[in-house]
């Protein structure tokens, strides 16, 4: 079945907006996400901390692979054509929870 969702590109703000709305332009905190992907993350937590000020520019500071600090192919493998898998367990930015995003 065709997900006409991914064919719909959205600019993504890695960190929420309303949860950081001072890094809303900055482009580290942006990338292109398919609609389908862009509404499942949501406003989900991504720091591991949210007391910091400044937008963190190293991978351990988000709970999420980062398209600008991670490479995918590190947590994520590729199973047939179209079908991804994450590596890792539930504790790891590859695990269970980032599926789900």
């Amino acid at each position: 079945m065709f997900n006409s969702n991914v064919s719909i590109r959205e600019i993504e703000h890695i960190v929420p907006k309303s949860e950081k709305p001072n890094w809303m332009y900055d482009p580290f905190n942006l990338c292109i996400s398919c609609k389908l992907c862009n509404t499942k993350k949501s406003t989900k937590e991504v720091l591991r901390d949210n007391t910091i000020e400044d937008l963190p520019h190293n991978s351990d500071a988000y709970l999420l692979i980062h398209p600008h600090l991670d490479r995918y192919s590190d947590y994520i493998e590729f199973v047939g054509d179209v079908l991804y898998k994450a590596k890792g367990d539930s504790d790891s930015k590859g695990g269970k929870d980032d599926k789900n995003m």
